[in-house]
């Protein structure tokens, strides 16, 4: 599985080392630019939904992000609207958060959750 330093890496960009153009540069860093103007509105929503995991569940800064990433990527969902989905209730307990996901993006959270409190009983 990857971890959470895994995912942010692979996230990045590859630099190409073909020649290209000044417009084909320019164009390069716009996306660049782009993206990591993004990441940086959505990764405070990420952070705070792996609080509530991590309060909910029990676990670990890495457990919750894996249960994060697993109930993202099994209900093809953006791992940054999970998070908002399940912040836009962090006023209400983490069941009531959990009403405002698909059903799908539920199971896989509760899912993904028993088998990280299993992991977590035994050791």
């Amino acid at each position: 599985m990857n971890s959470r330093e895994d995912h942010e890496r692979d996230a990045v960009v590859p630099v190409s080392r073909e020649p290209r153009s000044a417009e084909q540069d320019v164009l390069h860093l716009r996306r660049e630019v782009d993206e990591l103007r993004r990441a940086l509105r959505t990764r405070p929503m990420i952070d705070v939904a792996l609080g509530m995991v991590m309060a909910t569940e029990g676990c670990s800064l890495e457990e919750a992000w894996l249960i994060m990433v697993h109930s993202s990527q099994r209900t093809n969902t953006k791992l940054h609207t999970l998070a908002l989905r399940l912040t836009d209730s962090s006023a209400s307990p983490i069941s009531a958060s959990l009403s405002a996901l698909p059903p799908t993006a539920v199971t896989a959270y509760q899912r993904h959750a028993r088998v990280w409190a299993k992991r977590g009983s035994r050791s």
